[in-house]
């Protein structure tokens, strides 16, 4: 059976394989790129392990170039990529880079947060177009690694922008503090968190720098130095209904928006163009990101969405996600974003 599925992927990567310039009338050698591709992202295995690795990349550069020919057809909207996660099954995927969005019902809160909440009012109409990267409110693309915190980032980024909007400053912080400090209210580290647990903690809690409190990638003490904290939390506003539009005007008003997501299977190898699907879910969110934007393309608008996956990944470590479509994966779900105040 593994030779059949072998032979297979190789017969059709052979046809339309073009990751590494090669075209369809040219003879791949499946081991030379597997080798390279070993080299470039810095991969070895135990001798046990490397067959079933080979096997798994094999069938996953196989799914990626069967949907580049449907992208090169235009029959997707969006193109794959071979990329560091090419080793991966669907099932180890999922257990790092989706599981990082708790479910509120599970962690005994609310996804609105308390009452303590502010509704959403905006003071002007939405303009057609918004990118908070041109306006200095986004800080660089990071990358979560083998944790499941993307909570963290999502939180981080939205206090970054909120952080540089309010005071003028462009200052990193600390992913690393939130996944070791914040499980008291609701957090489980690298096994989940909601960004709105993580405004409860800040209201009690300063936020240290990244440079302060380095990220590590996995769950370690807490080790805190009150003296250091920049920024608490004084309040926050969430939107919560689904609400597209409701999206576009906080992403106007505010800035960048701390936002949930289904992630499904298209995100793992998802290079450019715009993202669509009809399978992600509006309700059963599991990663967390940041919408720094929105625009259209060639009459399809879209929503410019930072992620945690590192700068590799995607477009520059950027998703455009299909925007006005019902709520495509959920992205009007669980958005929010927090009043800051500087402490030092």
């Amino acid at each position: 059976m593994f030779r059949l599925r072998v032979l297979f992927s190789i017969q059709l990567i052979t046809i339309c394989l073009v990751q590494y310039g090669t075209t369809a009338n040219r003879f791949v050698d499946v081991n030379e790129v597997w080798e390279h591709w070993k080299y470039v992202h810095g991969r070895t295995y135990e001798q046990w392990e490397e067959g079933d690795r080979f096997e798994t990349w094999l069938d996953n550069v196989a799914f990626i170039q069967a949907h580049n020919l449907r992208y090169q057809l235009g029959l997707e909207q969006y193109g794959m990529a071979v990329n560091e996660f090419a080793d991966l099954t669907w099932a180890e995927f999922v257990a790092t880079y989706r599981s990082g969005l708790v479910d509120p019902r599970v962690s005994g809160t609310s996804a609105a947060g308390n009452r303590t909440e502010e509704p959403i009012y905006v003071s002007h109409e939405a303009p057609d177009s918004v990118d908070w990267r041109q306006k200095g409110l986004v800080r660089r693309v990071k990358d979560q690694k083998n944790c499941g915190s993307c909570w963290a980032f999502s939180t981080t980024g939205v206090i970054e922008g909120q952080f540089t909007k309010r005071y003028g400053q462009q200052l990193e912080f600390s992913e690393q503090q939130l996944v070791d400090c914040s499980r008291k209210y609701g957090n489980h580290g690298c096994n989940g968190g909601l960004m709105t647990n993580s405004y409860k903690y800040l209201k009690t809690a300063g936020l240290e720098s990244e440079t302060d409190y380095p990220y590590l990638g996995n769950d370690t003490r807490c080790s805190t130095k009150p003296t250091l904290g920049v920024v608490k939390v004084q309040s926050f506003r969430t939107l919560t209904n689904g609400s597209e539009t409701g999206l576009m005007n906080m992403v106007a008003e505010f800035g960048p928006i701390a936002v949930g997501i289904d992630a499904d299977d298209g995100f793992q190898f998802y290079r450019t163009g715009i993202y669509t699907s009809t399978k992600c879910s509006k309700r059963l969110l599991n990663h967390a990101v940041l919408v720094v934007g929105y625009n259209s393309e060639g009459g399809t608008p879209y929503w410019i969405v930072k992620n945690s996956w590192g700068s590799s990944w995607g477009e520059d470590g950027y998703i455009r996600m299909a925007r006005n479509r019902n709520n495509m994966c959920g992205i009007a779900s669980l958005a929010s974003v927090p009043q800051i105040v500087k402490t030092k």
